[in-house]
């Protein structure tokens, strides 16, 4: 193959990469956003308070300013985004070690400003014994602020009785 030849196909390959990472799908930012998420939540080990109350406060920053989720302690519900970090904090301290990972994650987009996903959320010691309720099933309420993916709303799905 001629050298220009083979420089053109380069250049097109290059291009195809490029657009492939920076041209992804909402519903991609939307998954990788959760996914991102759980690896921040997740933790080693025992924190520091500071430490702990920093975490909160940035995962935090994925909800929406005016966000509702359900408060885990007594089925309430906590609002804001200080709301949010107050019930993150609490339930980082519920355990030592832990990793959270998404299972069976659904995202539906509802226009170009909305979405909404469900997905069983998995907490694992670090030796893969299971945290609290495994695989406890979560939806969420999502969307699109100032370019942004937020979630609006977080629930946990309790089976029907």
């Amino acid at each position: 193959m001629k050298p220009k030849y083979l420089l053109l196909v380069a250049a097109a390959a290059l291009a195809l990469l490029v657009l492939r990472l920076f041209l992804v799908g909402p519903e991609e930012r939307i998954r990788r956003m959760l996914q991102d998420l759980t690896v921040e939540a997740s933790k080693a080990g025992p924190e520091k308070p500071l430490v702990a109350a920093a975490t909160a406060r940035s995962l935090s920053q994925a909800f929406a300013p005016e966000a509702v989720g359900e408060d885990l302690r007594d089925g309430g519900s906590v609002h804001g985004r200080d709301g949010i970090a107050r019930a993150i904090g609490w339930a980082r301290e519920s355990w030592d070690a832990a990793e959270l990972r998404w299972e069976e994650l659904e995202i539906v987009l509802e226009g170009e400003e909305a979405a909404r996903a469900s997905g069983r959320l998995r907490v694992r010691a670090p030796d893969g014994a299971p945290v609290g309720e495994d695989g406890t099933r979560v939806r969420l309420e999502i969307v699109k602020t100032g370019g942004d993916w937020l979630i609006a709303r977080a629930e946990v799905e309790r089976p029907r009785q």
